[in-house]
């Protein structure tokens, strides 16, 4: 059975001053991880973004993203509804997994280190990922990646807790289309 987690994303765009809008018909949040030594990947199907950034000022940036861990998709129908149960995203106690930034700083390039909050099932910790930014028409093409050990934020309890049949570690990728809201 397949199954896993998580989420997110975060933010840049060479735009002044832009309130910048998620087109979920045009980004993925996805995953791989191991299982019983193979590889599985998925991805979430809902998901939004809250972006201000201003390229001049990238420390004045604020990102929020929000994952609906129930709209998990693995291709496989029962590993879907086992991730919902309590033991990995508990869905119906916790409807939001969210990602808030606290800082982001300029690496040159169209890159930025972003560092902020990450939320699962109630449990914070403090990440950053490295997010590139190219333009992409009007708009603003995000992409990056980063790993997360699942174990951390109680995501697979119980026998799904044994490391060597399901991974503790899971890479995120993300590829979202930011839209100025003038744009949208």
């Amino acid at each position: 059975m397949k199954l896993f987690p998580v989420l997110l994303l975060l933010v840049a765009s060479p735009a002044l001053c832009a309130n910048l809008t998620l087109d979920p018909a045009q980004s993925r949040v996805g995953f791989r991880y191991q299982q019983m030594g193979s590889d599985a990947e998925g991805e979430f199907r809902h998901y939004s973004a809250d972006v201000q950034f201003d390229s001049a000022r990238p420390e004045a940036g604020h990102v929020i993203v929000s994952v609906d861990p129930a709209s998990i998709d693995t291709g496989v129908p029962d590993a879907n509804a086992e991730a919902a149960q309590r033991g990995f995203f508990d869905t119906r106690t916790f409807r939001e997994a969210r990602f808030e930034s606290s800082s982001i700083k300029p690496l040159g390039g169209g890159r930025y280190r972003v560092t902020g909050k990450l939320t699962i099932k109630g449990v914070s910790h403090t990440m950053d990922t490295i997010a590139g930014i190219r333009p992409e028409g009007a708009a603003q093409r995000l992409a990056g990646a980063f790993a997360l050990n699942r174990l951390d934020y109680g995501i697979g309890t119980g026998m799904w807790s044994d490391t060597s049949v399901l991974a503790n570690e899971v890479r995120v990728a993300y590829s979202l289309l930011l839209l100025s809201t003038a744009t949208k």
